[in-house]
């Protein structure tokens, strides 16, 4: 099972409605997500990844994690190395990070300081320590 982030977003909506197509599958995540947002036979999960208690459940029995956060989500709180740490403690083997956070919503325009919006060294360090496959 491949666990997708943001599932609600311009990236992760269509990629979930592309994993399922190709007979994966899938558990779409998002602080706003339905049933009625992903395909029939897509799990719909609401969490907040800033929140650690969301987290556990999250990942029950999935062998990969597209990682994809709100460009809001450090400021929130939130810790992708939590993330990461309960999605390995749950058993994922394989992270796809997509970094360019706010690229065509124009919410998080150059010049915000966004930590999002810089390259991701400390989500590549804690992969590349903790021996987990990434993308």
């Amino acid at each position: 099972m491949i666990v997708v982030t943001g599932a609600t977003g311009n990236v992760g909506r269509p990629l979930v409605r592309a994993l399922d197509a190709a007979g994966e599958r899938v558990t779409a995540v998002s602080r706003s997500v339905s049933a009625g947002d992903v395909p029939a036979g897509v799990r719909s999960r609401r969490a907040d990844l800033a929140r650690a208690e969301d987290l556990g459940p999250l990942f029950d029995g999935a062998k990969a994690l597209f990682l994809l956060t709100s460009g809001d989500f450090t400021k929130s709180g939130g810790s992708v190395t939590d993330v990461l740490g309960a999605a390995r403690a749950a058993g994922v083997r394989r992270v796809v990070l997509l970094s360019s956070q706010g690229v065509g919503t124009g919410r998080h325009p150059a010049g915000t300081g966004s930590p999002l919006l810089h390259p991701p060294r400390p989500f590549t360090a804690w992969l590349s320590r903790n021996t987990t496959p990434f993308t």
